[in-house]
């Protein structure tokens, strides 16, 4: 409800294409293990798609999909924009601070630092490869 509020402005657009900056947003379908682009159709479904945080959001259910964040294949898929034409891509990588042993209360907790070690761990090797390959 909060993203279909936050984007009405823009509810009569089904293709992203049309938004005043042309937009992409990545997912993660859990039954191909592919990448899904969102490039047409509703953009709160894929907001809320690519928000879906394995173990801490329900993941999305479209078509015979269902979708989760991005990060589990790739963090940064600049490759969607790379199609749009885009000739640089800026990327920032945040960093997660150190954990703590007594930070660990909760299975949340747990997912949450487990989420951020993957992220961490797949965007370094991401980058590296693509510096690698761009010299």
């Amino acid at each position: 409800m909060l993203l279909s509020r936050s984007t009405m402005a823009y509810s009569g657009v089904t293709n992203s294409d049309q938004l005043p900056i042309p937009f992409r947003c990545v997912a993660t379908d859990l039954v191909s293990g592919e990448s899904v682009v969102f490039s047409k159709g509703s953009l709160p479904i894929a907001m809320r798609a690519i928000m879906s945080l394995p173990g801490v959001f329900t993941p999305v259910k479209l078509d015979r999909m269902v979708l989760v964040d991005s990060g589990v294949l790739e963090n940064t898929p600049v490759d969607a924009v790379r199609d749009m034409g885009a000739k640089v891509v800026i990327a920032v990588a945040l960093k997660t601070p150190k954990a703590k042993p007594d930070q660990f209360k909760s299975l949340t907790d747990v997912m949450q630092q487990t989420i951020s070690l993957l992220i961490a761990k797949t965007s370094s090797v991401h980058w590296q490869r693509r510096i690698w390959l761009s010299r």
